[in-house]
């Protein structure tokens, strides 16, 4: 891999932890729409990530003829992914998290009621059926 792609990577994973801390104040604040807008360019961005063939950049460096610079910018390339995949964790928990709570809120809407328990009426009051 030489220097521009290094470069290039670095930038994109850098803005890929950018785009997922900002999902992360999205989903905590719960602006659902503007969460929402973000997801096309973090799909871009993820597609350029994957397009990079990793193993054989990770096997260039075990040369002998490969730099220390070169080195040097893989490891903050492991750096920059290791702390992607930390935040996207963190979301992916932040979104299961809600999710699991609405659908439990689902669940006590949706449980029967029998006849002789009381429910509130219209007025507020707790009234038999």
């Amino acid at each position: 891999m030489h220097q521009q792609t290094f470069d290039q990577l670095a930038q994109d994973l850098a803005a890929l932890d950018a785009l997922l801390e900002a999902e992360f104040a999205l989903l905590r604040d719960q602006q659902l729409a503007e969460f929402e807008a973000m997801q096309p360019e973090k799909e871009a961005l993820i597609a350029r990530i994957a397009a990079i063939d990793f193993q054989s950049c990770a096997g260039n460096l075990s040369l002998p003829q490969a730099s220390a610079e070169s080195r040097t910018h893989w490891e903050l390339i492991v750096t920059l992914t290791a702390n992607c995949r930390e935040h996207q964790k963190r979301n992916e928990f932040l979104v299961n998290r809600k999710l699991t709570a609405v659908k439990d809120a689902l669940r006590a809407l949706r449980l029967p009621i029998a006849d002789d328990q009381p429910f509130y009426g219209p007025g507020g009051r707790l009234t038999a059926r």
